[in-house]
Parts: structure tokens; sequence; C-alpha cells
């Protein structure tokens, strides 16, 4: 059985994966759509930028982005960041041999998950279209009221020499 946060990790290259033919996605985008915070998706896409899988693009609009196509990442690749150390074999005569049992249970993972990418794990998931970017002022002001437009006349306003009106 796989853990909890290898799930994630691959929810989270699935998320990019569906929106990378256009701008990258923001780890507040991922946050929001998988119910995650922000600091536990980053310590998940920092292995999958490190091995290759994702791509950071820096700056206004930056984000994450898949470093090759959907259909050249395996699943393999993915789950054996998080999880799988090496088990390792040795037999005592005439015993059960748990560790056995475990890495042929391994082989058997690993088989089936070498024969599935990425591509086919995005035919099945529908996620909402994305949000269009709301162009924010950089300093994060509230909105202005609208201004308020005196009604009567003021010296300060009143332009006009005295005598004339």
């Amino acid at each position: 059985m796989l853990s909890k946060k290898t799930l994630k990790a691959v929810e989270a290259a699935l998320v990019v994966a569906h929106y990378t033919p256009g701008a990258p996605v923001t780890v507040k985008e991922m946050s929001t759509l998988l119910g995650l915070s922000v600091s536990y998706l980053e310590g998940l896409v920092v292995p999958l930028r490190t091995q290759g899988v994702l791509r950071a693009v820096r700056g206004p609009g930056g984000g994450y982005q898949l470093d090759a196509r959907p259909s050249d990442i395996n699943l393999w690749e993915l789950v054996k960041m998080f999880e799988f150390d090496a088990v390792p074999v040795r037999s005592n005569a005439g015993e059960l041999d748990l560790d056995l049992l475990e890495a042929a249970m391994q082989g058997e993972v690993q088989a089936f998950l070498e024969t599935r990418t990425l591509a086919h794990l995005l035919r099945d998931v529908q996620l909402p279209a994305r949000a269009k970017a709301r162009k924010e002022n950089s300093l994060n002001f509230k909105p202005l009221p609208m201004p308020v437009i005196p009604r009567g006349v003021s010296w300060i306003f009143d332009w006009r020499p005295a005598g004339l009106a």
C-alpha cells in the first residue's frame, strides 16, 4: 500500500500535468485544488523538481510545469521517490522469510506502475477550469472608495475671483 505522502505527490504531479500546456501552476493553486497546506506541498514538490519531473518557473506568473510529456513519465518514477527503500534479500532455511515476501510484493507493484504513465491517469482526472489570474496591485492595498465630489461651494475649489461670481 502506498503512503498518503506518495499519493499526494502523484496528485500534485497530475494537477501540474493537467494545466501544463498553459501558465505555470503555483503551489497556492495546487493547495486550493488538493486541500493541502502550502508548506506540505513544497515538501512534495522539491523531490519532484530535483528528480526532473517538474520545472520551476521563477518570477511573476511563475510556478511549476512538467519537464517532460505526461506520456514519458511513468508512475514508478514518481512512486520510488517517496517509497520503497531497497529491501534486503536474505533467507533462512526452513523459515517463512517476510523480506522475500515483501520483495516479491514490491516487484509486483513496480511491474504494474512501470506500465502506467501520467497520461493514463490524466484521462480519468476531472479538474475545474483555471480561474483567470486576477491582477492585483503590487502592494496589496484595498481598493479606494469612489471619490467624493464636494456639493457646496468651497473657497478651495472655487478659483474664480470673488467679484465675478
